[in-house]
């Protein structure tokens, strides 16, 4: 993956159901940004999920972290893996879209700056939402 970049900018998409990185990849190339992808840990126990863990070197090259946990697209990951996801990429302090379930929602506070948690709808809401949390100061 990998495009022109809209005005430089970067995402990095987290997904662990291959077709969702592929369809994700290729909205956000069409729009003009760069794509990295993760297919994110498999369990709680992965060593990006400890507290002594430095930063995923893929998220300090991003600008923006789409993290796909969409009910009808993710494996069967645990609430525990998908709650850790959510408050440590919240806690690198990267701007943060989450594709997710009502489950996701208490995750992270809806006060938590540069965090949104979107129900995917379609392509137009994803890339607008990625693009709001890009120009916020």
């Amino acid at each position: 993956m990998g495009g022109a970049g809209r005005d430089g900018a970067s995402v990095l998409i987290v997904a662990s159901n291959r077709d969702a990185m592929e369809t994700l990849g290729f909205w956000f190339e069409q729009e003009g940004f760069d794509v990295l992808g993760c297919p994110g840990p498999a369990d709680v126990h992965a060593a990006c999920l400890r507290p002594d863990a430095s930063a995923c070197p893929l998220a300090v090259d991003a600008d923006l972290v789409v993290l796909d946990l969409s009910p009808e697209r993710i494996e069967p990951v645990g609430r525990a893996v998908r709650r850790g996801l959510i408050e440590r990429y919240a806690g690198w302090g990267l701007p943060l879209l989450v594709l997710a379930g009502p489950d996701d929602a208490g995750a992270v506070s809806e006060r938590s700056p540069g965090v949104e948690i979107l129900a995917m709808t379609d392509r137009a809401d994803v890339v607008w939402a990625a693009t709001r949390l890009l120009s916020d100061p």
